[in-house]
């Protein structure tokens, strides 16, 4: 097949798709392009946040990866996977998620609906059927955080980007307070069984309210962090605190912000982002970017955190979420992504691992053929290229077969006409300082061999420059860039996302051209390319399939390409694909 059929083809099949496709080709808000998506039966990104159901009976989660997900407890059985409208970018991801005190109801939101509408909006579904059964529009900006009213009848929302304090009354949506007097976004809220609300701002102070929503009280509780996770004590008369960046776990009085007492915290190194209490206040837990050796733990202390504790490892990436149950176990969310949930003892009872390769700290170990058509890779943080994907074997196999011809990435910070630099906690090619968003990390980096072509990856997008500083592209990407390779015919830029796909983009146009999702089993695998042709491994078929948005009001449908997609199971084309361009 040629480049230009296949480019051909990739403007019909969108159309093609929405004619053929079992819904009837309906016509949808919020875009109408079908999305072709990864579907492990885990998340696939991200935690961000957890709720659950007051009466023990299941746990909801919510990622990056733009979906809720149900797990029933104690058994962490998959339930359900609740679906909002999304797009490309940020469009969709859930930062943060509540179910209400009668279970009846789950809210979420994130980034949902800014890029649409221009406004964000909380969707609530029904944990039963999974449909939507209400929608909350109308707010400014992204979601960060959501947490209902122990009586079920207030829903506190925290916004980020100096957004502020939002509260609605349920179940009618009305709102009834805000307070944007924030200078930065909105971390954690909680409520106190007094009715009380407690908010941690990125702007580094604590702000307290009364049942009736008056501000009682504004404190930086730390002179150098800004505080992110809190929690009331099960009787309200304490509130647990944790920071961003530095150690540390200290208990207020929460009446007047002032310290009774801080928690123990050595033994390891990072800090305790993200504080608990246990169900009857007997112990206190934490966890975050806090580790012993290479693992996150969660920490328990005896006696409301003024005694000893216990750690238990959890993790390979930050802990972002902590919830007691009521039989003095915990369930806990990580970055990785993994969930899962521990007895009163600290043992596993359910453990559900991360589906994709973690690429981060790859860098050096993207390796990829001349052509790009062959790419290897390492399993695991720290470890060699081990496993090896090829277009023209349509194989992931171990890379002994495939080493020869292999080529590592250039990533020289002097090479050519290239000279990287960090200055001040910016990066600088030659001399001058590239432009961040806030927030916005860089990454990784790397260039053609003759040091005239420049990619950089930072936590957010993909950027590719010639040496002279012209920028030939920037794109918004679903993971941070964690590895890249431009390959050595000058055709491609190869990156290593966050997501954990690996991703080919033309190196002077940006055009993505192919991706690929190799499962952390080392077997199965997804490849596919922005006009939906596919092809999976043997086994791996219900790994994908495409959402379709279906409207404001409605919840997105999600169809296997086992049950109909054999007509863009296309592994002639997939095989073609970068003699395109």
């Amino acid at each position: 097949m040629t480049g230009s059929f296949i480019r051909r083809l990739a403007v019909l099949l969108p159309a093609l798709l929405l004619l053929s496709a079992p819904w009837g080709g309906e016509a949808v808000e919020y875009g109408q392009k079908p999305e072709l998506v990864i579907e492990s039966g885990r998340h696939s990104a991200m935690i961000r946040r957890m709720a659950i159901d007051p009466r023990g009976r299941f746990l909801a989660s919510v990622s990056d990866d733009k979906t809720l997900r149900l797990w029933s407890l104690p058994q962490g059985t998959p339930l359900h996977i609740l679906r909002v409208p999304i797009a490309s970018g940020a469009e969709g991801r859930l930062y943060g998620v509540a179910v209400a005190p009668d279970g009846a109801t789950v809210a979420a939101g994130g980034a949902t609906g800014l890029e649409m509408t221009g406004q964000a909006v909380i969707h609530l579904f029904d944990p039963i059927d999974g449909q939507i059964k209400g929608r909350i529009p109308g707010l400014p900006r992204a979601i960060n955080h959501l947490e209902y009213s122990g009586d079920g009848h207030l829903l506190a929302v925290g916004l980020a980007d100096s957004g502020g304090l939002w509260v609605f009354q349920m179940p009618s949506g009305r709102m009834i307070f805000k307070d944007t007097d924030y200078q930065g976004a909105i971390n954690w809220i909680d409520f106190s069984p007094q009715g009380g609300l407690a908010v941690a701002g990125a702007d580094g102070s604590i702000r307290l309210y009364d049942s009736r929503l008056q501000r009682q009280a504004k404190a930086r509780v730390f002179r150098d962090d800004v505080p992110f996770g809190i929690a009331f004590s099960p009787d309200g008369q304490r509130l647990a605190v944790g920071g961003w960046e530095r150690p540390g776990v200290a208990v207020f009085d929460p009446k007047s912000l002032r310290l009774m007492y801080s928690a123990d915290i050595s033994g390891g190194t990072g800090s305790f982002q993200v504080v608990a209490w246990s169900t009857d206040g007997a112990q206190l837990l934490a966890g975050g970017f806090f580790r012993k050796q290479v693992r996150r733990v969660v920490r328990r202390w005896s006696n409301g955190g003024r005694g000893g504790f216990v750690d238990i490892p959890v993790a390979e990436e930050a802990i972002m979420a902590i919830l007691p149950l009521a039989d003095g176990g915990l369930a806990f969310a990580a970055a990785d992504p993994t969930l899962g949930v521990l007895n009163s003892q600290g043992f596993v009872r359910f453990h559900h691992g991360r589906p994709q390769v973690m690429f981060q700290g790859i860098e050096r170990r993207l390796l990829a053929s001349q052509d790009g058509r062959t790419v290897a890779f390492p399993m695991a943080p720290g470890q060699a290229a081990t496993r090896a994907f090829s277009l023209e074997r349509l194989r992931m196999e171990p890379v002994e077969p495939l080493a020869q011809g292999l080529i590592d990435p250039v990533m020289e910070q002097q090479r050519g006409g290239i000279a990287l630099q960090a200055v001040a906690g910016k990066i600088h090619v030659n001399n001058r300082p590239v432009e961040l968003a806030d927030g916005e990390q860089a990454q990784t980096w790397a260039t053609d061999a003759s040091g005239q072509i420049l990619a950089l990856g930072t936590s957010r997008r993909l950027r590719v420059q010639a040496a002279t500083g012209r920028q030939y592209w920037e794109k918004y990407l679903p993971g941070a860039v964690w590895g890249l390779h431009v390959t050595g015919n000058h055709r491609w830029v190869i990156a290593a996302l966050g997501d954990g796909t690996i991703r080919w983009f033309g190196l002077f146009t940006g055009r993505e051209q192919l991706s690929l999702f190799p499962h952390a089993d080392g077997q199965r695998w997804v490849a596919w390319t922005p006009a939906n042709l596919f092809v999976t491994a043997p086994g791996a078929e219900d790994m994908v399939g495409w959402h379709v948005n279906r409207g404001a009001g409605l919840a997105p449908l999600w169809q296997s390409i086992t049950s109909w997609g054999a007509a863009f199971r296309r592994p002639d084309l997939i095989r073609a694909v970068l003699s395109g361009g």
